[in-house]
């Protein structure tokens, strides 16, 4: 059904039909129908015819049963042809010729015939539904991709020629597996370790699988360690299981590292290590690169060593000496040893013991595993050696046998350098000399070693009183050479080498005060030196000095009052003075105390009482002081009193030395005066209330009395309020004069503090400080009072009466001081 069709329009209809017989076959299409009329209508038809022969649908399948084989295996491919008809096939024929990299082996065909030169498979007929099949045997020449094809023809059509042919690709296999050895050290030494590293590397073309090597270690190695970067490695058969290779790129190489100590017995030994790849699966087209090896030969090891030693320490100008010890603790023989041991800065060689006699560096020859060697060396250390820091002295041992531990080839004793140096000083001056006269002392100081002694300190503290004073240093032996000496006498020799002296003089004037001089000069060895014997370090001359004569002409002059009255003071006036020619030395002045008479006091410098020392006294001076005694009431007659002055230096006139001075005693009559206390005061008086005592004084001579003191403490209970002139500010006070029968009242006013029921005892007293009083007795009254409770209620005093008792006290008062009158 076409449908609508416009002018000019066509529409196409394809049929597709199956020919089911032979023969002439014609196919007729009309056309019918349509709503237009046709004016044409003889093409309205159109026929199409076609002749059908036999067909014979051939069918060629292919196949292969190893598709990736190695290079140098065989391969079957197998070739099946099948006729789908539907008519029956002739002439049938295949072609299957084997391309390059392969090899013919061997067919078998199941029909028919196989030619390998031509690849021409001769099928013959083949029936509808029928099958034939061809297997060709052959061997991979080539690796990579190699394909087989197939083709099969008839007689007849083949409805369908696009499965007339197949084809199969295979892949050669093969894998060049290369093996290098290296070892990091060619000749190790024994006992020591070598790294051998076996890499293997597949160069292709192929990826290879499960490769293996085989490294067994051989004898005189002693396995330590394995590493492989893959796989696992067997120490105990040497077989390394590698695995996968890639055939290029990364992991394309595996490596293994095997650590081995070289036994000790193989020093010289040639050793021979050999690795071999035992393959993959698949084939090494180049077997010759599948081993390697590498040799070794493995070195003598001694292990030398020196230890050195020395004294704990050393003296400049002495010899020190040291023991170098070396050792080879193997274990190989060590080869021509050499020690060397340098001369430290600043020390002499000596001698050494055999074969090192003439000095370093000597040969020991071969020294055995386990042998050892001593050599003492002995060195000069000079008495000038300036080192500071201890000697470091360092032996050396070497051998060209290797030396597996090169820690322990030097060896070095530490030794610090003491200074001793033995001074000895002598001092020598003069027996004697005379004041005022040149004295000369010779120091002499030598240095007995061993060491110098530069910088030595020589002091001579001089004798108080020398003047004058120089010194010089000179007569230096030895090599020795002075310093610089000041007039004090203390500086240093600059250098005193060990045996050198040097010789200090010194002058100076005697002095006049002096009767013996004792000098003592003393030699110190510089800081960190030390002298071994500091006895005679020391020397002290002593020189007595005669004193030129001299003279001094003291005199004491002694003044006192005519007369002095018993029980005062005496005051005497006392003067030293020196007529010279010289100075008085040690003046001492005494002035005994007479008897009856008390030392009170004196001038200093005789504060402290006689005798006391004046000092020294010039020529033309004088000194004047005053002495006080007290005087006994009961003394009389005449004071003698007599002052003495003395000196060491001698007195050309002791005439003068002593003065007496005669006091006549004047007596006085004692004056006496009986003072009287009379107290009185209430019987009671109220707690919290006022009381007022009076109290009378009385002088019932005989004399009068110029200073009555009176006391009247107050008691506990009461609190002092107030007393009447002249005791206004309380007790003790003054009362003054007192003539003789005259009297005078003081009254005091107290508060009363004490509680009810108790008993005041209220005392006062009276005395003077200078009148003596014949009945002391009655110079004191007492009155006791009793307390009572307080009053009920305060009672006022009226104005009247309180002005009343003011005025009362003071016209009693009035009327004690009118009765005052003295003798």
């Amino acid at each position: 059904t076409v449908g609508a069709l416009a002018n000019g329009a066509n529409a196409t209809l394809t049929l597709t039909a199956t020919v089911t017989q032979s023969g002439a076959i014609v196919n007729t299409a009309t056309r019918t129908g349509g709503d237009q009329l046709d004016p044409v209508s003889g093409n309205n038809a159109g026929s199409a015819g076609v002749n059908a022969g036999t067909l014979a649908d051939l069918q060629l399948d292919k196949s292969v049963d190893e598709p990736a084989p190695n290079v140098g295996s065989n391969v079957t491919y197998t070739v099946r042809v099948r006729n789908a008809g539907p008519s029956p096939a002739t002439s049938v024929n295949v072609t299957d010729a084997l391309p390059a990299g392969l090899s013919f082996v061997s067919a078998t065909a199941s029909v028919g015939a196989y030619d390998d030169a031509s690849g021409l498979w001769t099928v013959g007929d083949l029936a509808a539904d029928a099958e034939v099949t061809l297997t060709i045997v052959a061997t991979v020449t080539q690796a990579g991709e190699i394909t087989n094809g197939a083709t099969a023809a008839a007689a007849e059509a083949d409805p369908d020629p696009s499965n007339n042919g197949d084809g199969v690709t295979i892949n050669g296999q093969s894998a060049d597996l290369q093996v290098v050895k290296t070892v990091d050290q060619a000749a190790p030494p024994v006992n020591g370790t070598v790294t051998y590293t076996v890499t293997v590397t597949n160069n292709g073309p192929s990826a290879a699988t499960n490769v293996t090597a085989v490294d067994a270690l051989p004898a005189g190695l002693s396995f330590v360690g394995a590493t492989p970067s893959q796989g696992a490695y067997d120490e105990a058969t040497g077989l390394w299981t590698i695995g996968d290779l890639a055939s290029s790129g990364a992991g394309a190489s595996a490596t293994l590292t095997i650590v081995a100590t070289v036994n000790p017995d193989q020093a010289g030994t040639t050793i021979t290590n050999a690795a071999a790849s035992a393959g993959g699966d698949q084939t090494d087209p180049n077997p010759a690169n599948d081993e390697d090896r590498v040799e070794i030969v493995p070195q003598g090891q001694a292990d030398v060593s020196v230890a050195k030693s020395g004294p704990p320490s050393a003296t400049a100008g002495t010899n020190v000496t040291y023991a170098i010890v070396v050792g080879n603790a193997g274990p190989s023989t060590a080869a021509q040893v050499n020690l060397a041991d340098p001369t430290p800065a600043g020390l002499v060689f000596v001698s050494a013991d055999a074969p090192c006699a003439t000095g370093f560096p000597c040969g020991l020859g071969d020294l055995a595993a386990g042998a050892s060697v001593t050599v003492n060396v002995t060195y000069a250390l000079p008495s000038d050696y300036a080192g500071a820091d201890p000697i470091a002295n360092t032996a050396t041992v070497s051998s060209p046998t290797g030396d597996p531990d090169p820690s322990n080839n030097t060896g070095t004793a530490t030794t610090p350098v003491l200074r001793s140096a033995d001074l000895a000083l002598t001092k020598t001056a003069p027996a004697m000399v005379t004041a005022g006269d040149t004295i000369t002392y010779t120091i002499v100081v030598a240095n007995a070693g061993p060491s110098d002694a530069d910088g030595t300190t020589v002091s001579d503290p001089l004798p108080a009183g020398l003047t004058d004073v120089a010194v010089s240093c000179g007569g230096e032996t030895g090599g020795a050479v002075c310093g610089v000496f000041d007039t004090s006498v203390s500086g240093t020799i600059a250098t005193l080498p060990s045996g050198g002296s040097a010789t200090l003089t010194i002058t100076a004037t005697a002095p006049d005060d002096a009767t013996t001089l004792s000098n003592t000069a003393t030699a110190t060895p510089p800081s960190g030196t030390t002298d071994p014997d500091t006895t005679d370090n020391q020397d002290t001359a002593d020189t007595d000095v005669v004193p030129v004569p001299r003279s001094a002409n003291l005199s004491v002059t002694k003044t006192g009052p005519a007369e002095v009255a018993a029980g005062s003071e005496v005051a005497y006036t006392l003067r030293v003075a020196n007529a010279g020619p010289d100075t008085a030395e040690a003046v001492v002045l005494d002035d005994p105390t007479p008897a009856g008479l008390t030392f009170i006091s004196a001038d200093a410098p005789c504060a402290a009482g006689f005798p006391c020392a004046l000092g020294d006294l010039a020529a033309g001076a004088s000194v004047e002081l005053a002495a006080r005694f007290a005087l006994s009431p009961m003394a009389s007659g005449t004071i003698v009193n007599t002052a003495t002055v003395s000196s060491p230096t001698p007195d050309p006139d002791p005439n003068d030395d002593t003065s007496t001075v005669q006091t006549p005693i004047v007596v006085v009559v004692p004056e006496t005066a009986d003072l009287v206390v009379v107290k009185s005061g209430p019987a009671s008086a109220p707690s919290g209330g006022t009381l007022a005592y009076r109290i009378v004084v009385t002088n019932r001579g005989p004399s009068d009395v110029p200073d009555a003191v009176l006391d009247d403490p107050t008691p506990d209970g009461l609190r002092f309020v107030s007393a009447s002139a002249p005791c206004e500010s309380g007790f003790p006070c003054a009362l003054g004069a007192l003539a003789n029968g005259a009297s005078a009242t003081v009254t005091a006013v107290y508060d009363v503090r004490a509680e009810a029921g108790a008993s005041i005892a209220n005392t006062a007293s009276a005395n003077s400080p200078t009148v003596a009083d014949p009945m002391p007795d009655n110079n004191a009254s007492s009155v006791s009072t009793s307390v009572g409770p307080p009053p009920a209620s305060p009672m006022p005093v009226p104005l009247d009466a309180r002005w009343m008792l003011v005025l009362m006290g003071v016209l009693l008062s009035l009327g004690a001081a009118g009765t005052l009158r003295r003798r």
